[in-house]
C-alpha cells in the first residue's frame, strides 16, 4: 500500500546478465498501478565448455545461442478488484501476453476463499514449437462452508525437454467441496473432468503413430486432517482415484499421516504417500517406424513413499531428521529388443537419510547437511539406473557472518557429491552398473554490502560460484561416460536500490 520503485541490474564473466524495474504508484483511496520489467539472458558461447562431451556428435558444438527471457507485468487494482496484464518473451522463440481478474482486499491482497468470490482469467502464450496457446479459467467461491467450481479450457502446448514439437489441447472443469470447522476439523472433496487431444507430432520431429489421440480424465479426491489430544497430536488421511479413458487400469493414490507435537520445540511425524505417472498418449501409441506403443496394457508409472522425520526447533538452533523408504514400480521405458517398444520396467527401491541443521551464535549463522540414498533393482538384485543421476551421498554445509561494525554480509558454501554415475551409453538405457563420476565438491561465496539501513534492502552484492574452478560433472544419460561438463568460475556483480 506503498508507492515504491525498485531497480536492479547484475552481469557475470559468462555474459550472464539480469535486469529489474518495478513501480507501484496509487492514485486516491482506492486506485493503485503498479509495473514489473525484467530481463534475463546468459550467453552460452562463452561459457566454453563441451555440453554433451560426446565429439563430433549431435549436440557436441558449443552452443551459440544467446539465451534471454523477458517479461512486463503490469497490475491495476480498483476497489477491491484487480486486473493483471502481462507479456513475456524466452529464448527469442516463444512469449505471450494474457489477463487476470481477481478480487483483492482493500490493502491489495487478494481475497481470503472463505468469502464469496470469483476468479476470471484469459492468457494467451506462444509455445516453443510456435502453437499459440488460449486458455479461459472461471471460478467461483461461496463462503465459510464453501463450494468450489470452475471451468478451463484452451490449447496446451506441451514445452517438455523431450516432446517438444507436440501439441495438446485440453479442456474440462472441476467442482470441489471444502469445510472447516476452525477448531479441529478439515475436509475436501472433488471431482475433475478434462479431455485432451494431441497432435500429430511425436517426439523430435517424428510423426506419432497415434491409432487415437484423444483421452479423457476423471478424477475424485479427498483430503482430511483431524486434531486431537489438546492439540498434541494430528491424523491426515486422503486419496485420490483418476480414471483413463485409453488406459485399462485405474489408479488409486492414498494418503496418510501422523504428526505429534510433543512440545513447543519437538515435532514427530510418521507419513506416507504415494504418486503416479499416467503414460502419455504417445507412450500408448509409439512413433511411426520408430517405437511401438505400449497399448492399452501399459500401466501408470507408481511410486510408494513412507518417511520417518523429527523436527526441533528453537530461537537460535534447529535439527530436522528423516529417514525414507521408496519403491517405485513399472517404470516406462524402452525395451530392450529391437523393434523398440514402450514397456513397464522393473521394480525399484530406495532407502536413505537426511539431517539438516542451523544454528545463529551473535554475528555468525551456521548451515549444514547430510543425506544418503541407497537404491536397486528387486529382481535381480543391481544398482538401479533410474537413481543413477543421485551421488550416494551429498553434503552441504557453509558459514555466514553479519559485521556489526560495517554495512557488509558474507557467506561460503561448499556443496560435496560422492559415488554419482553415469549411464554407459555402449550398455543402452538398463544397465547394470554405471560409471562412476569423480567426486564433486564446489564452493560459493557471496559478498553484500547495504547503501544505507539494513532493512531498507538496498545492497550491492558480488557472488562467485565454483570459486575454486574445479572440473565437476554431474551424470546425465546424454553425457559422455565421464557425465556432463558444469560451468567453470562464475562471477557475478550487481544492485538492488528502492526508494519509496
Amino acid at each position: 500500500d506503498k508507492d515504491i520503485s525498485e531497480y536492479g541490474l547484475e552481469y557475470g564473466n559468462f555474459g550472464d546478465y539480469g535486469a529489474t524495474f518495478k513501480h507501484s504508484q496509487g492514485f486516491g483511496e482506492k486506485v493503485r498501478a503498479s509495473i514489473n520489467i525484467v530481463a534475463q539472458g546468459v550467453d552460452d558461447e562463452a561459457r566454453e565448455y563441451d555440453y554433451l562431451d560426446l565429439s563430433g556428435q549431435v549436440g557436441s558444438e558449443e552452443l551459440e545461442n544467446h539465451r534471454n527471457a523477458n517479461s512486463i507485468i503490469a497490475k491495476l487494482s480498483i476497489d477491491n478488484t484487480r486486473l493483471m496484464v502481462y507479456s513475456h518473451h524466452l529464448n527469442s522463440r516463444s512469449g505471450g501476453f494474457g489477463f487476470n481478474f481477481v478480487p483483492v482486499t482493500s490493502d491489495g491482497n487478494q481475497v481470503d476463499r472463505h468469502i464469496d468470490m470469483n476468479l476470471f482469467s484469459l492468457t494467451h502464450n506462444q509455445t516453443v514449437s510456435n502453437h499459440g496457446e488460449v486458455i479461459f479459467k472461471a471460478y467461483h467461491w461461496e463462503s465459510e462452508s464453501y463450494a468450489d467450481y470452475g471451468l478451463e479450457a484452451g490449447a496446451i502446448g506441451d514445452g517438455g525437454s523431450v516432446n517438444i514439437d507436440q501439441q495438446e489441447i485440453r479442456s474440462g472443469g472441476d467442482i470441489k467441496y471444502l469445510y472447516n470447522n476452525k477448531e479441529d476439523f478439515k475436509l475436501v472433496a472433488g471431482l475433475t473432468y478434462e479431455d485432451i487431444e494431441t497432435g500429430d507430432q511425436g517426439s523430435f520431429g517424428q510423426p506419432a503413430s497415434y491409432g487415437n489421440n484423444t483421452r479423457t480424465v476423471k478424477s475424485a479426491l479427498f483430503n482430511a486432517d483431524y486434531i486431537f489430544a489438546e492439540g498434541k497430536a494430528k491424523i491426515l488421511i486422503g486419496g485420490r482415484y483418476d480414471t483413463f479413458s485409453d488406459i485399462d487400469k485405474d489408479h488409486f493414490s492414498p494418503r496418510l499421516g501422523f504428526n505429534y507435537y510433543y512440545d513447543g520445540s519437538n515435532t514427530f511425524k510418521a507419513l506416507y504417500g504415494n504418486s503416479f505417472r499416467a503414460p502419455n498418449i504417445q507412450e500408448i501409441s509409439g512413433l511411426t517406424g520408430s517405437v511401438i506403443g505400449g497399448g492399452k496394457e501399459l500401466r501408470p508409472e507408481n511410486n510408494d513413499t513412507y518417511e520417518l522425520i523429527h523436527i526441533y526447533q528453537n530461537k537460535q538452533f534447529s535439527l530436522n531428521s528423516t529417514i525414507f523408504f521408496s519403491v517405485f514400480e513399472d517404470a516406462i521405458n524402452f525395451s530392450q529388443t529391437v523393434p523398440l517398444q514402450y514397456i513397464n520396467s522393473e521394480e525399484s527401491e530406495s532407502w536413505g537419510a537426511e539431517v539438516e541443521s542451523k544454528y545463529k551464535r551473535g554475528q555468525f549463522s551456521y548451515y549444514g547437511s547430510v543425506s544418503y540414498v541407497d537404491s536397486y533393482v528387486k529382481e535381480p538384485k543391481k544398482d538401479s539406473s533410474f537413481y543413477e543421476g543421485f551421488p550416494d551421498w551429498l553434503i552441504n554445509y557453509g558459514i555466514e557472518y553479519s559485521a556489526r561494525q560495517w554495512p557488509l554480509d558474507f557467506s561460503i558454501y561448499n556443496t560435496h557429491r560422492y559415488s554419482a554415475k553415469t549411464l554407459d551409453n555402449s550398455d543402452g538405457i538398463n544397465v547394470e552398473e554405471g560409471k562412476s563420476i569423480s567426486s564433486y565438491v564446489r564452493t560459493d561465496f557471496v559478498a553484500t554490502y547495504y547503501m544505507g539501513d539494513r532493512s531498507d534492502n538496498n545492497t550491492v552484492y558480488f557472488s562467485v560460484k565454483n570459486l575454486f574452478d574445479r572440473d565437476n560433472y554431474i551424470s546425465g544419460n546424454l553425457g559422455s561416460y565421464e557425465g556432463r561438463k558444469e560451468p567453470a568460475l562464475n562471477i557475478m556483480v550487481g544492485f538492488r536500490y528502492s526508494i519509496q
